[in-house]
């Protein structure tokens, strides 16, 4: 019975051990998820800027601009996905992967595939050839770094003409405290979206100018354009990681909470079984030294 116990005390100490560092865990998803929709604030302030500049290049030269013709050549398709390095994040990486399946499925045609992330590279590359392989930022600090090094990869495709069209796969965070897989196209550019921008007025009355070759200008807009817009997938992606990651220590929790119910209440059974087993070995002790008394 003492054995049963100790054992029993044993497995109570480790689940709320283990109780501690979901604790932990939980508390920390909270403050990422804080720190990274504040970048986000950040990067849609910074893209609101990019726009402006576009809508200032528009303004001067939209005929050139917006030509049928001014659309690049047709070539192959460059995939950047946004995962985890980290597991405990639910179906984070398992509903991305089939969104990407559903959209894509085995190929060998010519695409390029750049993973963010361990855990979704093992989910796809047994379907997509893996062009390169980055690691997911741990902080905000590193996110411009990994953005900045996906972007001189895309355009190194772009300079050779290797990629026309490039899409983005990623979990967008939702309001409350869900996510959703999302592709999101970045390339070509859609005319639409920059006639849309043009017509939007300037927010003051003091209009801009080009300075540089129109081409020149616009060229390089479009890449801020293209890494802004990598940098706000990342944080949502890393938003939403952290989402996962929070819903599944709560459903931790939750089981580690039952399983300490659990336990003592076992505990609680034994101990009352042992106390009663000694109240018995006490009243039976007595018994048998009162008959010893009586002979």
């Amino acid at each position: 019975m003492a054995q049963t116990l100790d054992i029993l005390q044993r497995k109570i100490k480790s689940a709320m051990e283990l109780q501690s560092v979901v604790d932990t865990m939980k508390a920390l998803a909270v403050v990422n998820i804080g720190i990274y929709e504040k970048v986000d604030q950040s990067l849609s302030e910074y893209y609101r800027t990019i726009e402006l500049g576009l809508i200032g290049i528009l303004r001067q030269y939209r005929p050139v601009l917006l030509s049928p013709g001014y659309r690049q050549a047709a070539g192959g398709v460059g995939i950047v996905i946004f995962g985890s390095d980290q597991g405990m994040v639910g179906q984070f990486n398992d509903s991305l992967a089939s969104l990407i399946m559903d959209k894509w499925g085995p190929t060998n045609g010519n695409i390029s595939v750049w993973a963010v992330g361990e855990r979704i590279t093992l989910k796809i590359q047994d379907k997509l050839a893996i062009e390169k392989q980055y690691r997911v930022p741990d902080s905000a600090n590193g996110i411009v770094s990994l953005i900045g090094s996906i972007v001189l990869d895309i355009d190194r495709k772009r300079q050779t003409g290797a990629i026309h069209q490039l899409s983005i796969f990623y979990n967008k965070p939702l309001a409350g405290t869900g996510y959703q897989p999302t592709v999101q196209q970045l390339l070509p550019i859609d005319l639409q979206w920059l006639a849309g921008l043009e017509e939007q007025p300037w927010p003051t009355n003091k209009l801009p100018q080009v300075v540089q070759e129109h081409n020149e200008a616009f060229q390089l807009f479009i890449r801020e354009y293209l890494f802004i817009s990598l940098c706000r997938v990342c944080t949502g992606s890393l938003v939403s990681e952290n989402i996962g990651r929070l819903a599944s220590m709560q459903r931790a929790t939750k089981n580690i909470d039952d399983l300490l119910a659990q336990l003592r209440g076992i505990y609680n059974e034994e101990r009352q079984s042992s106390i009663t087993e000694e109240l018995f070995d006490l009243v039976f002790g007595f018994d048998a030294l009162a008959r010893d008394t009586d002979r």
